[in-house]
């Protein structure tokens, strides 16, 4: 679902970074890929980011366990680019489902408490720390919980 939004952008270029071993994937032909390198979370993001934008002028990073969000959210993060340095989905549990950068910002994904309730706390702290500019959208769910899924069928997020 989340590659499928992504792709509808008529401007995006996709790819799926994944963990671990590739042939445990099964991606949709023609999608690229690409491998996920570093030790942690943090790592493997600052590691998209830099081997992304260094061909492109804008990069986003996205979660695939928020249903809830469309296209229109990932078009106006992209948008939110114009005037940002970052744009920020932040999630109702306390990290982000999207972070989009238009260039490289390393230091904001070192020694983060991943999966935690204080992703966002810690990450905007590191942004204000840096002096960079953030647009920080409304939040969204995502999928954590049993809870959290039967909300995201009773509200339609699942399709059929």
């Amino acid at each position: 679902m989340t590659l499928a939004k992504a792709h509808a952008l008529d401007d995006a270029d996709v790819c799926l970074w994944l963990a671990g071993d590739p042939s445990h994937y099964a991606a949709a032909p023609g999608q690229r890929w690409a491998r996920q390198e570093g030790a942690d979370l943090g790592a493997r993001m600052a590691h998209a980011f830099v081997v992304t934008l260094a061909r492109a002028r804008v990069c986003a990073l996205i979660g695939t366990d928020c249903p809830a969000l469309t296209t229109a959210h990932l078009r106006n993060a992209f948008d939110e680019l114009d005037g940002n340095d970052i744009a920020i989905i932040p999630a109702d549990d306390g990290g982000y489902v999207l972070i989009a950068l238009r260039a490289p910002q390393p230091q904001l994904f070192e020694n983060i408490p991943w999966g935690g309730p204080t992703v966002l706390q810690a990450t905007r702290a590191r942004i204000e720390a840096s002096g960079l500019r953030a647009a920080y959208l409304a939040p969204l769910p995502d999928l954590d919980t049993p809870a959290d899924l039967v909300r995201a069928r009773a509200e339609g997020w699942l399709g059929s």
